[in-house]
């Protein structure tokens, strides 16, 4: 099932994609997309990256501005002008849990880029799977990107 766009984010356009999650690592990104995107580490403000029950992949949830201590800027990764196509192939991909919206990251001044860009992310709608803690991109990188490759994002003919 298709996740659901938000309806402020111009349809047909190439635009940038912040990634925090499974889609940080090249091997599932080249996966699910057919083009050939650069892409710089970006920071995202005002959410954080959960668990969530007995999945692999993470939950991306807002924050409340005004908690203290204030959460941490969220690493990942920011692939640029993505194209319709392959919004569409990110959307079946995250699924119906997730509706991708528009927001502002951060990228360094080193990238060539302006500081701060939009993107669409992914924001995870089914609350009630979220579980405590931190998502950790290490741990998925070193014991569930190979299960999770098998079963989310298998290699396709033409790989």
């Amino acid at each position: 099932m298709r996740a659901a766009a938000d309806s402020a984010i111009p349809v047909g356009s190439p635009v940038h994609v912040f990634t925090y999650g499974s889609l940080m690592f090249a091997t599932v990104w080249r996966r699910v997309v057919s083009g050939d995107y650069r892409s710089t580490p970006a920071l995202l403000t005002g959410y954080r990256r959960h668990r969530v029950r007995g999945a692999a992949y993470p939950a991306l949830v807002a924050v409340d501005p005004d908690a203290e201590p204030p959460a941490p800027a969220l690493a990942g990764v920011l692939y640029l002008a993505v194209d319709p196509a392959d919004l569409q192939a990110l959307d079946a991909f995250e699924g119906a849990d997730y509706r991708r919206i528009r927001v502002e990251v951060s990228v360094a001044a080193s990238a060539g880029m302006p500081g701060r860009l939009p993107a669409d992310v992914y924001l995870y709608l089914a609350g009630d799977r979220i579980e405590p803690g931190d998502w950790d991109p290490g741990d998925f990188e070193r014991d569930r990107l190979e299960p999770f490759l098998a079963e989310h994002a298998p290699a396709r003919a033409s790989d």
